[in-house]
């Protein structure tokens, strides 16, 4: 598994990509509250995110069936990047409709980013199956998960701890200095983790025409295991009508 280089890319972004989401995740209620001022708006936002994310993957779906997983992998880190760019750049005086413009962007974007990884992870299986023999998805989805959790949850810890180093202080009135940290770990940030995404994955190499093949090389081993089979149960039929 440590040596599939296909897995170690395909982990490498999807953790990076993952880290870039739970953050804002995380800390939008902060963003709302101490940086807008406008702690109301937090749920029609967090509504409007969730929308375009589902409203989005039949999109992404549909476009993967004629482009590599890859690419639309990193079209949808565009439009994420896009998205928590505006975030940043958010005025207290702008109105919803801009945020909310900005978070369904961020919301489609991240509906391929997070999507997409899980289905290349089937495709990373299939090649493990040619280099090892076995199949071992199951291990794979296991690793997969928890790289990813303990990923997101030491982001957040370190992002809070970030916080309370500054002084922040939930429920009061805090500085500049805390509201531009809580600016930069929601949108400033995860932008970086993005871009670093979006690095590792342009070495990912297993394409769709790579896939195809590798799909075309287990059919045929499956058929020629078949065979043998057969010519092992007629080498036995022999050998009992012999006895």
């Amino acid at each position: 598994m440590v040596g599939n280089r296909s897995f170690r890319r395909l982990i490498g972004l999807f953790t990076l990509g993952r880290i870039a989401i739970d953050l804002p995740l995380a800390l939008f209620l902060h963003y709302f509250t101490y940086v807008i001022g406008r702690p109301g708006d937090f749920e029609l936002v967090m509504f409007c995110f969730l929308l375009s994310v589902v409203a989005a993957m039949p999109f992404w779906l549909r476009l993967a069936r004629t482009r590599d997983k890859v690419t639309i992998y990193l079209y949808g880190c565009v439009g994420w990047i896009f998205g928590l760019v505006t975030l940043f750049v958010n005025q207290p005086d702008w109105p919803l409709v801009a945020t909310l413009f900005a978070t369904c962007l961020a919301g489609v974007g991240y509906s391929a980013a997070d999507m997409i990884p899980w289905s290349m992870l089937g495709d990373v299986a299939d090649e493990d199956e040619i280099l090892s023999g076995e199949r071992r998805e199951g291990l794979y989805v296991g690793v997969f998960t928890f790289v990813r959790k303990l990923a997101g949850a030491v982001g957040v810890a370190v992002a809070f701890g970030v916080l309370d180093r500054i002084g922040f202080e939930p429920g009061r009135a805090n500085g500049e200095t805390v509201a531009w940290a809580i600016r930069w770990l929601t949108a400033g940030v995860p932008v970086l983790f993005v871009l670093a995404s979006v690095f590792v994955a342009r070495g990912y190499s297993l394409g769709a025409l790579r896939h195809r093949e590798i799909l075309e090389e287990l059919a045929r081993r499956q058929v020629e295991g078949r065979g043998a089979s057969g010519d092992d149960a007629v080498v036995a039929g022999a050998a009992s009508r012999s006895v």
